[in-house]
């Protein structure tokens, strides 16, 4: 019986031994945080942000043009003949299509800017993330965004920004 019951406590000390051995590390990291903060990550905000700018006062001065047509416009509409009033009114229509198309157009060329501004920063942090995992054996690097409680120890986002920032300062 002793025997047993010494061959049952050895097996069982095998058994979690083997399995926290076989334990999964797993590690958490921010991305959007990583995009933000990172070097790379900081100048295609500052870019983006100058684009908008430089776009933004076109629109606005249009804009502009159009209240100031449409207060004139309001003024003068009682002295105007019917015919004078419709093709004032066409013409400030007009002029807020073609603010609107404009706005569009910045909006789109925006969003490609972005795209391509963050599609090589996505990819970079992608395989830092990736090599992190192999190099240091992880099961599983995951989005923390996706999860609702991480352990200190587990997120790697600030390793994974420093990482980042130094492969980038030595590709200039």
């Amino acid at each position: 019986m002793k025997k047993v019951t010494v061959a049952l406590f050895l097996m069982a000390a095998v058994l979690l031994m083997g399995s926290a051995a076989m334990a999964d590390k797993i590690g958490f990291v921010d991305f959007s945080k990583v995009v933000d903060e990172s070097e790379q990550g900081k100048k295609a905000s500052a870019s983006l942000e100058s684009f908008i700018k430089s776009h933004e006062a076109k629109l606005e001065e249009k804009k502009k043009t159009i209240d100031t047509q449409n207060a004139d416009f309001e003024k003068k509409k009682s002295a105007m003949s019917e015919d004078a009033k419709k093709k004032k009114q066409e013409e400030i229509q007009s002029m807020a299509r073609e603010l609107n198309r404009s706005v569009q157009e910045v909006q789109e060329e925006f969003q490609k800017k972005k795209q391509e501004l963050y599609k090589d920063i996505v990819k970079d942090i992608r395989d830092i993330v990736n090599a992190m995992g192999k190099e240091e054996g992880y099961t599983a690097i995951l989005d923390a965004r996706q999860s609702i409680y991480i352990l200190d120890s587990t997120d790697l986002t600030s390793k994974v920004i420093k990482k980042y920032n130094d492969t980038a300062a030595k590709k200039k």
